[in-house]
């Protein structure tokens, strides 16, 4: 090979390695619990998986029979909260119902309301400047003009701190999007999981099916907003009484249903209660029958990693769902991490 040859050979060699940039991935977790303090575990996981990003439940909006039709509920509570490195993202969940009732006239003040509240409550623990806020509502055509317009103004109110805001996507949101509508956001939070029918009794898994999701996703690369991903780690029990679904048993584990004289099991994670007994707190009669749903670590990776080869955006962050002690304590930081590494580009 020729001089010439070999430098123009070496000129390309440069140039591909140059043009190929590696994807900035900022790992985070959800904190939905109203108090925040963070147990040695929990800072333990943070610290372990070097989690940049805390998004933390501030409060709920929920309708109010009273003269300001809306009202806060499951104010967050911190309790000697360091944050230590960590970056964090006030969240607040919007019910639908409230939107649905709400009139028009009402959203610059509920608008400002939401603004105040955020501010009020991250003086308690948090001077830095705010880099994020995001809102979490699973809209409907119904309710979409207004959640829309709420946004807008909510994003003019922080504007001028140069925070961006983010809201929640379903998948069913992004597949039929131009239905649904796009909402007035700077990203997209994508919540890879809920997706099956909770109430229905023959559902397998209602927090994580790919093969479900599959049918969502073919419109990914058409969503016209960046996305990050949150994905679950969590687990409940649907509790059905004569074929109807009546509650969610939280963080419920197969050892709680380990015990014959009161569980048997009927198929796979389905159970039936042999004799009226408590469980967790709940009183539960003999016929009754429990599904318990995981977010199994195997089904989680495969997840991501489906998703990062969809996911084209140079920029993102990959959030689990969400963090607490009893469900961390079915992983370790290395299964955790493994799920994470699968949007780094080898």
């Amino acid at each position: 090979m020729s001089c010439q040859n070999l430098s123009l050979l070496c000129i390309c060699l440069l140039s591909f390695a140059c043009a190929k940039t590696e994807r900035k991935v900022s790992p985070a977790f959800y904190h939905w619990q109203t108090h925040l303090q963070l147990s040695t575990m929990e800072r333990s996981f943070i610290d372990s998986l070097q989690i940049e990003k805390l998004y933390v439940k501030f409060f709920d909006v929920d309708q109010s029979d009273g003269p300001q039709k809306t009202k806060a509920l499951a104010q967050l509570q911190a309790t000697n909260f360091n944050k230590k490195n960590l970056e964090v993202i006030p969240t607040v969940f919007i019910t639908n119902r409230t939107l649905y009732k709400l009139e028009d006239k009402d959203l610059k003040a509920l608008a400002q309301r939401i603004y105040k509240k955020i501010k009020t409550l991250r003086n308690d623990f948090d001077e830095s400047p705010l880099t994020e806020i995001q809102i979490d509502c699973d809209w409907s055509l119904k309710t979409r003009d207004k959640y829309f317009k709420l946004l807008g103004l909510l994003r003019k109110q922080f504007e001028s701190e140069a925070t961006q805001l983010s809201a929640t996507i379903r998948l069913h949101q992004i597949k039929f999007f131009e239905k649904t509508g796009v909402p007035p956001i700077d990203r997209g939070m994508l919540m890879f999981y809920n997706m099956g029918e909770l109430t229905a009794p023959e559902t397998s898994n209602s927090i994580i099916d790919l093969k479900l999701a599959e049918a969502y996703l073919s419109r990914f690369s058409d969503y016209p907003i960046e996305l990050d991903i949150a994905l679950p780690i969590f687990s409940w029990g649907v509790l059905f009484r004569d074929n109807k679904m009546i509650k969610l048993i939280n963080n419920l584990e197969a050892s709680a249903l380990a015990d014959t004289s009161r569980f048997h099991k009927a198929f796979k994670n389905q159970y039936k209660v042999v004799k009226s007994t408590y469980l967790q707190g709940y009183y539960l009669y003999e016929g009754d029958r429990i599904r318990l749903e995981q977010s199994p670590i195997t089904t989680v990776r495969a997840a991501a990693k489906k998703l990062a080869a969809l996911n084209k955006a140079k920029q993102l962050t990959l959030s689990l769902y969400h963090l607490d002690t009893m469900t961390l304590k079915n992983y370790s930081y290395d299964q955790l991490q493994e799920v994470y590494d699968q949007f780094i580009e080898k």
